[in-house]
């Protein structure tokens, strides 16, 4: 038999007398540059629904500091696989015939990623993610639990709801698989124990049951895993229509924390044109694609806000994939005209309304990890290196970088209130030698203006206007958000 001689990475060769063989030892070993447990993820997918999956691994990666590792499969096209950074996308393209009856809005290609317990030899787990997902917390917590010799790890349904329960609107079980009807039913997608199910040939028994059912995968899993799957902590799979509920006024009760996993299953996703799912602002603000992935630029860009922006300018910000440091100051209500002819009780009530409004969107705003707020307690290892600094005025950014020295890594700053021939002056003796100025009802991006030494600015500065500056800094510290559009004027 031929021999495969394989560098280990470290000046020796080890000869491997099989093939099947390297491919495990290939595994082994580059997991054993990282010191944690690697997150190994099976995903698969048609054309139409890869760009999504970008952004589930762009979330997840944001997160953690362990080798991600993704075999993706794909029906129908095929794409070449990458690995950079602490990233790693292995793309399989699966052609083989797919039986059974899916929902509508469920293509067939979900069954592919099953294959991953015939293809992959040298992983011993992985976890099963569907791309209608997103990651806000270290994955890695997850993939550190112990099966307890169970060959799956997911969240389950609860009492009651078993497979036999599932199949009653299926026709029932077949009489040759009535062993299973008490097997539990769990939330898509699990952990699989994928060395223990190479020990007890699941896959050969998930083909049977397949066969046998001729339904969703999901379905054919939960009876060839035989009711052997360890109950999950909730926050790995939170599902908004079955975690939110409604109160006897019919406002909305909130079960889900901003940690975990948050999945949109359904036909309703939070990429759709005015989606009305919940939160769909969740996933947009980790929207990327693969051309991001692929040029290892994921991290999001930090933004330190410090001039008290409303959260409804800072939203802008936020779904577009930045990172916020902010102080929160509440503004008040839009000025009323002098003869609105409003009651003085009329008055109180709007002013009530508004501070309403700002109370929900500071709220949903601040409950995400990638918001925090300014104070005392501040650390810059938190979010990391500002791109962008929004300050009050000139003398507020001397202090900053006073207390902060990390603030003079910023390309960018704005200055919201000083516009001065003298601030704009010190901005330049401070570096910021190319500047802009734009109109102060401009919020939430950070767009050219018009450079205030040239044209009709020559020589003074508009008095309704913010004053913008930018400095070159090394490419390590720009961080900008690569192939991702500006945050979009308001």
């Amino acid at each position: 038999m031929a021999k495969v001689v394989v560098s280990t990475g470290y000046g020796k060769e080890l000869k491997i007398a099989s093939f099947a063989l390297y491919v495990f030892m290939e595994t082994r070993l580059k997991i054993a540059n990282f010191s944690e447990r690697a997150i190994t993820l099976v995903i698969s997918t048609d054309a139409e629904g890869l760009r999504r999956n970008s952004t589930l691994i762009a979330s997840i990666l944001r997160r953690t500091q362990r080798l991600v590792w993704v075999r993706c499969y794909t029906r129908g096209f095929e794409q070449a696989s990458f690995e950079i950074r602490n990233l790693r996308v292995d793309f399989v393209k699966a052609d083989e015939e797919v039986t059974g009856r899916y929902p509508g809005h469920v293509p067939l290609a979900v069954f592919d990623r099953m294959r991953v317990m015939r293809d992959e030899t040298g992983w011993d787990r992985c976890l099963v993610l569907d791309h209608d997902m997103v990651c806000l917390s270290d994955l890695g917590d997850y993939f550190d639990e112990d099966f307890e010799d169970n060959l799956l790890m997911a969240r389950l349904f609860g009492p009651g709801n078993t497979l036999g329960m599932q199949m009653k609107g299926r026709g029932g079980l077949p009489e040759s698989l009535a062993h299973a009807e008490d097997h539990p039913y769990f939330f898509m997608g699990p952990m699989l124990n994928l060395e223990l199910m190479r020990k007890e040939k699941t896959w050969e028994a998930f083909l049977a049951a397949h066969e046998a059912l001729q339904q969703e995968e999901q379905l054919a899993l939960t009876t060839a895993t035989g009711g052997r799957t360890k109950g999950a902590s909730r926050k790995w799979n939170q599902v908004p229509q079955w975690d939110n509920s409604r109160d006897a006024d019919d406002n909305e009760v909130c079960g889900i924390t901003l940690a975990g996993i948050i999945h949109w299953t359904g036909g309703g996703k939070p990429w759709h044109l005015n989606s009305k799912v919940w939160r769909p602002e969740l996933w947009e603000a980790e929207r990327t694609n693969w051309e991001v992935l692929r040029a290892g630029e994921w991290d999001k860009p930090v933004m330190w806000e410090l001039s008290g922006s409303p959260a409804s300018e800072l939203q802008h910000w936020f779904k577009r994939g930045w990172k916020l440091a902010l102080l929160r100051e509440d503004s008040p209500p839009p000025p009323l005209p002098e003869d609105s002819g409003l009651s003085e009780e009329s008055i109180l009530s709007r002013e009530e309304e508004w501070n309403t409004i700002q109370r929900k969107a500071w709220d949903r705003l601040m409950d995400h990890p990638d918001v925090t707020l300014w104070d005392d307690a501040f650390r810059v290892e938190v979010l990391g290196n500002p791109v962008v600094l929004i300050v009050a005025g000139v003398t507020q950014l001397r202090e900053l970088l006073r207390s902060h020295p990390q603030a003079a890594a910023a390309p960018y700053v704005v200055s919201r209130r000083d516009n001065s021939e003298a601030a704009a002056q010190e901005l330049a003796a401070l570096g910021y030698t190319r500047q802009w100025c734009r109109p102060k009802e401009t919020a939430g991006a950070l767009a050219e203006g018009v450079d205030y030494r040239e044209g009709p600015w020559t020589g003074e500065m508009p008095e309704e206007c913010e004053l913008l500056g930018w400095k070159p800094a090394p490419v390590e510290s720009r961080r900008k958000p690569a192939l991702r559009p500006a945050p979009a004027m308001a």
